[in-house]
């Protein structure tokens, strides 16, 4: 499931243990922003014709064993159910990332919501299974929630030494980043963060913006799974160091209101927001 006042692709959750197979929307972009907001698309740059959708990878998972498969959680539709119409609006959303990007640089996309439990963390994972897909592509996966973290528990990978780590220079970025079943994809998990830190603080560092800047450098595309909106400004000191934002909005329980609040904060932040995922989507829900 997916998506917010605009349309992207996420079908679960981001809390409780359930996960729901809705079926996703396809992304896309938010209201058009205004003529000064960093990062819009030069017209000359629009003009030039759509990129091709890559070619894809066979699903390598399924030649794994059930076990190797089982530490992926369920909630991974990209992983569990590859041709599902799940899978497919994550690949729809791929398609749009990539031709939006058209001179084909590395590039770093948060993923975020107004509130908390609007899919960000679920839709964080899906969308680096599907961008795992395309050949010769590194793809990593950070979990940019520091007091919360939970990628690591649906990759079924270590939760440290990770992010909180290397803010604090307290590991080596080798160390922090971590190999999932699915070749081609990292992660690198929130670590662990003594309540004394302040996270806000730590993301808008010195060592954050090094760091973002190596892991564009090493990998094609990294995803961060950033804190909600509304819980802090954690979100937003991450979004200025990244490419663009992709905003988790939950359907029939995100209030508009909150969603549209959200959208004009990533705005004043100059934050640029590629568009926005509806998750738990049904096809009767509209807005």
């Amino acid at each position: 499931a997916t998506q917010p006042p605009a349309q992207p692709t996420a079908p679960f959750a981001d809390s409780g243990p359930a996960c729901r197979h809705d079926r996703p929307v396809p992304l896309q972009q938010p209201e058009p922003a205004p003529p000064t907001v960093p990062g819009q698309v030069p017209a000359e740059q629009a003009a030039q014709p759509a990129r091709p959708a890559p070619a894809t990878r066979p699903a390598a998972h399924l030649r794994l064993d059930a076990e190797t498969r089982a530490k992926v959680h369920r909630c991974v539709a990209a992983f569990h159910e590859p041709q599902s119409a799940i899978a497919e609006q994550y690949r729809a959303i791929r398609a749009r990332l990539i031709r939006r990007n058209v001179h084909s640089e590395n590039q770093s996309l948060l993923i975020t919501s107004a509130l908390a439990g609007e899919g960000k963390t679920v839709t964080t994972a899906n969308l680096a299974v599907i961008f795992a897909e395309v050949p010769d592509h590194r793809i990593l996966m950070v979990d940019a929630n520091l007091r919360a973290g939970r990628l690591a528990k649906l990759f079924g990978t270590a939760d440290q030494p990770g992010l909180a780590e290397l803010l604090l220079a307290a590991t080596e970025l080798d160390d922090a980043i971590q190999p999932t079943v699915i070749p081609g994809l990292y992660i690198i998990p929130a670590g662990r963060l003594h309540r004394r830190h302040s996270t806000r603080e730590l993301l808008g560092s010195g060592q954050a913006v090094r760091l973002l800047q190596e892991l564009r450098r090493r990998f094609h595309y990294t995803l961060l799974d950033a804190p909600a909106i509304k819980a802090g400004p954690d979100a937003i000191e991450l979004g200025r160091l990244c490419t663009g934002v992709l905003m988790a909005v939950r359907a029939d329980e995100t209030a508009e209101k909150a969603a549209r609040q959200a959208v004009e904060q990533l705005r004043k932040a100059d934050v640029e927001l590629l568009g926005c995922v509806l998750a738990a989507h049904r096809e009767e829900t509209t807005w």
